[in-house]
């Protein structure tokens, strides 16, 4: 039997601020479209084990399930109960009964992030520009930096022209460094809103000589207005030439936000079977510096992509968060907004110990695996020879499948695999393969008692059958689920324009909405 808890405890803990999960196990693209909990961290039962270890550590927080499907909250609470969490509830009623109650449901992805973005802006006043002043700017050829604060990943895949990349938690740490001109005018942009508003207000907050703004609607404003964006750009981050961080900065962030420092000993005491509160230690660092060298354990998650997507990180407001930079000013920086997002135990991690372990390279993701029986592999070599005889599913990404599959395989989502076997001939055994060879075993446990002497793994996954030059495919056809296991940026989707409006629309109506909410607490300081 399942224990509940009614929307009304539910929304009783939230306003007292208990230390409590609530998870979401939809598909990414389907909870990013469907009202959900603000507070909701998106788990997709499809791919749980993945992020379990480095979002839920401790086994013996409390988690309640909820979203709008009744048995996919019951199987992943089964899920999670052979994986050893002790304290599982589901929401009785489901998202029903929380709006029933007339208590608000939300929709969109990293949304708390986003709203946060919002109040910060109302809040602080944080100047902007439109895409129309810029691009008169530049023409009359203005003296000004145009920064962009997104990740180099995303700032190459499409910018504004000139746009220099400097990622979020870099600007208070580089740019100091980096403009001796004092009338210069700096510009932070990014996809949206979001980090152009905390990326200049986190410059205006270290008292930075230069005007900063945001750039209104970042690179999606820019397009809409009509202007063209660059891609591939090259512009990046200049090498750093810095001894140390600005120690008085750093020591004025830590006592105006209550953000404490602790060593490595205190760490190891944290993350021990005895220490009941879940602590993360995030790496706020570049990625390259990550993976040179970083403390054992540390989640790479540069600073401003942890204030962008905190959902994605952390689980619980209520969890204890240790940040390590070298420079000491990012980790700085990217605790005082963890503060005024709500989170109250913020430590930064003396990069000065001797103790602390480090550990190079990327780290590899601790991935949770509760099976011990192991089903039957077969080669690329004979799955070609006599495919035939056999049922190819494919469990990876649904946009991959379209882009490039197996020739004759179908494709599902992991968490609809039992409702689908219906859908396939039944006298066939079932290959199971995806661009993710161990997702294929997790799925194999979910069926093997439905089809136990019928299940293969394809040995190798499909990078194996595409080395090997064999048929492919591609386009959605074989589709037995709906695709939706992916958040579809506005830049991705099939009608830009119309998404970005959208996209704008719901993000500048967070502010309205976020303030009728007694559950959301965010804090000027």
């Amino acid at each position: 039997m399942i224990s509940e808890i009614s929307a009304f405890e539910l929304h009783q803990l939230l306003l007292k601020e208990a230390n409590v999960v609530i998870l979401d196990p939809r598909e990414e693209g389907l909870f990013s479209l469907s009202p959900h909990i603000f507070q909701s961290i998106n788990l997709p039962l499809s791919r749980i084990e993945w992020r379990l270890n480095h979002v839920l550590p401790k086994k013996n927080i409390s988690i309640v399930v909820a979203s709008d499907d009744e048995r996919l909250n019951d199987r992943t609470i089964n899920k999670l109960q052979e994986m050893g969490y002790l304290q599982l509830k589901k929401l009785k009623g489901g998202l029903d009964e929380w709006a029933n109650q007339g208590y608000l449901l939300y929709t969109g992805f990293n949304t708390p992030s986003k709203a946060f973005g919002e109040f910060i802006e109302h809040e602080f006043n944080t100047p902007s520009i439109s895409p129309e002043e810029l691009n008169e700017w530049m023409r009359q050829g203005k003296d000004i930096l145009l920064v962009d604060s997104r990740t180099p990943e995303e700032h190459k895949r499409g910018t504004i022209p000139s746009s220099l990349s400097i990622p979020g938690a870099e600007l208070a740490l580089r740019l100091p460094e980096m403009i001796s001109n004092p009338n210069t005018t700096i510009i932070v942009n990014c996809a949206g809103r979001t980090r152009s508003i905390i990326g200049a207000q986190s410059l205006r907050n270290i008292n930075i000589k230069n005007k900063v703004v945001a750039l209104r609607n970042g690179t999606m404003g820019w397009k809409l207005a009509g202007f063209e964006v660059e891609k591939n750009s090259q512009k990046f981050t200049p090498g750093l030439n810095l001894v140390s961080g600005n120690l008085n900065l750093n020591k004025e962030i830590l006592e105006k936000y209550n953000i404490k420092t602790a060593d490595w000993e205190r760490y190891k005491n944290w993350i021990s079977k005895d220490d009941p509160t879940t602590t993360y230690l995030f790496d706020v660092r570049m990625r390259n510096e990550h993976n040179e060298k970083h403390p054992k354990g540390a989640i790479y998650s540069p600073g401003g992509q942890l204030i962008q997507a905190t959902d994605t990180f952390i689980a619980s407001k209520s969890a204890r968060i240790l940040l390590y930079d070298d420079y000491l000013i990012r980790s700085a920086i990217t605790g005082s907004w963890l503060r005024q997002m709500g989170y109250k135990e913020i430590f930064q991690l003396d990069p000065a110990d001797k103790n602390i372990e480090f550990t190079m390279g990327a780290e590899l993701i601790s991935i949770h695996d509760p099976s011990a029986e192991k089903i039957s592999k077969i080669s690329v070599e004979n799955l070609f020879s006599s495919r035939k005889f056999y049922t190819v599913i494919d469990l990876s990404y649904g946009k991959n499948y379209v882009e490039r599959h197996i020739d004759g395989a179908y494709w599902c989502v992991r968490s609809r695999l039992c409702d689908i076997l219906e859908k396939v001939d039944p006298t066939k055994p079932i290959v199971l393969t995806s661009d993710e060879p161990l997702l294929e075993n997790f799925a194999s446990q979910d069926i093997k008692n439905i089809f136990p002497d019928q299940i293969f793994l394809l040995d190798g996954g499909n990078s194996a059958w595409f080395l090997a030059g064999y048929p492919t495919g591609k386009g959605d056809n074989n589709i037995l689920t709906e695709i939706n296991d992916s958040f579809v940026k506005p830049f991705e989707a099939k009608d830009q324009v119309e998404s970005m409006k959208q996209y704008l629309s719901w993000e500048i109506g967070l502010t309205e909405k976020v303030r009728n909410d007694e559950t959301i607490k965010f804090y000027k300081f």
